[in-house]
């Protein structure tokens, strides 16, 4: 069988390489053309890929294709883009296409496969710029309804679909992601410090990784942090907060927030992470915080779990089903909650050491093989379905 991907979110650190979506994207086509021989996959990337880059995925059971207009998109029609798009896609004769990013050409008429990781879109407000959140508002249902397939990450994700679109609950299946293997080794002291040394964290932590975005609730973090220097100056003098990743939507407020705190010399706001310095970023935190607003499944505290951290996490429907008891889950709109987790964590050794254990646990339940192997298996179920 012949299955095309689109690699697009793979290898572009502006579009969130390394992590959600890019991470997922990556991890998935790796596995498959490394452990699936009989099969052939034709990868899309973005024409503006550099060759050398693609090099990992050159295989037997390989084919490299770019979409060629790719550079020119944002001044192309979408419905032009669309047709185009749907044109290289259809040229492959393919078996299947796989979207790992919900979004289908609607000119596409061969079977497809969407992977929905979230609907924050529709969920949560003010996550997106104004204009991309009309855009995704139209194209997610879209998409979804075209598709013969739909993966879902969670099953709370799958219930979102479900219930703000009405779809038939035979056409979704629900695969988790897996976490990667390196985040359960163990890190030498020498590239901790490494990492440490070049953000400017000077000694203990609390760390935050992901996209900073209105819903990370990263305000919420920021409280926390104050609560715990205010609840014990002394102990907590040299602590740190570290807000690592990309910079999303609404966080330029969010900086003018945290330039006003009494402690805006102890937070540290860098900018994207390159993906051999997040194990490292882990290892050397005493606790991961992560109060999101909305999630579909949560990659950042599993790999911080992988990497024996005690995590403080909200209580949304996605993390309460990837967590489970491995995290302390907070009410992310209830700011003393937040507060008094942290603390908490932190004041309790006995508590972290269990947190540390049912997080390794926990983390490992996760894991990139089986989702290939489900994958494949609903690949395969598609592509035979009349």
């Amino acid at each position: 069988m012949k299955i095309g991907i689109d690699c697009r979110t793979i290898l572009n650190p502006a579009e969130g390489e390394a992590a959600g979506i890019g991470h997922y994207n990556y991890q998935l086509v790796r596995h498959l053309i490394n452990s699936d021989k009989q099969n052939t996959y034709v990868l899309f990337f973005d024409h503006a890929v550099k060759e050398k880059r693609i090099t990992k995925f050159k295989k037997e059971n390989v084919i490299i294709r770019y979409f060629p207009f790719s550079q020119y998109k944002k001044f192309l029609p979408t419905r032009y883009a669309n047709y185009l798009t749907a044109a290289a896609i259809e040229k492959e004769n393919l078996d299947l296409f796989h979207s790992p990013v919900c979004e289908l050409p609607m000119a596409y008429n061969g079977k497809s496969i969407v992977t929905i990781h979230d609907l924050a879109e529709f969920r949560a407000e003010n996550c997106f710029e104004k204009a991309e959140a009309e855009r995704l508002q139209k194209v997610i249902p879209e998409s979804l309804a075209k598709a013969q397939g739909i993966i879902a990450v969670s099953n709370s994700t799958k219930d979102d679909v479900q219930y703000l679109f009405g779809i038939d609950d035979t056409k979704i299946k629900v695969i988790y992601n897996g976490i990667d293997k390196r985040f359960f080794n163990r890190a030498e002291l020498s590239e901790v410090e490494a990492v440490k040394n070049k953000f400017g964290i000077k000694g203990k932590y609390v760390l935050f990784l992901g996209t900073l975005e209105t819903r990370k609730n990263i305000l919420g973090i920021v409280g926390a942090f104050e609560a715990l220097k205010n609840s014990n100056q002394e102990k907590y003098r040299d602590y740190q907060l570290v807000l690592a990743g990309r910079h999303g939507h609404g966080i330029k407020n969010k900086l003018a927030r945290i330039k006003k705190s009494a402690y805006v010399k102890d937070i540290l706001v860098t900018n994207y992470i390159a993906a051999d310095e997040i194990g490292p970023l882990y290892q050397g935190a005493e606790v991961f915080i992560f109060p999101s607003l909305y999630e579909g499944f949560g990659f950042p505290p599993l790999e911080a779990m992988a990497k024996n951290i005690p995590v403080l996490a909200s209580n949304h429907p996605a993390l309460v089903e990837t967590l489970g008891e491995a995290a302390i889950l907070v009410d992310p709109k209830k700011q003393e909650v937040i507060n008094q987790g942290l603390i908490k964590i932190l004041e309790d050794k006995n508590l972290q050491t269990e947190l540390i254990a049912k997080g390794k646990i926990q983390a490992r339940k996760f894991d990139w093989d089986e989702t290939t192997r489900e994958t494949l298996e609903f690949y395969h179920k598609i592509i035979n379905q009349k």
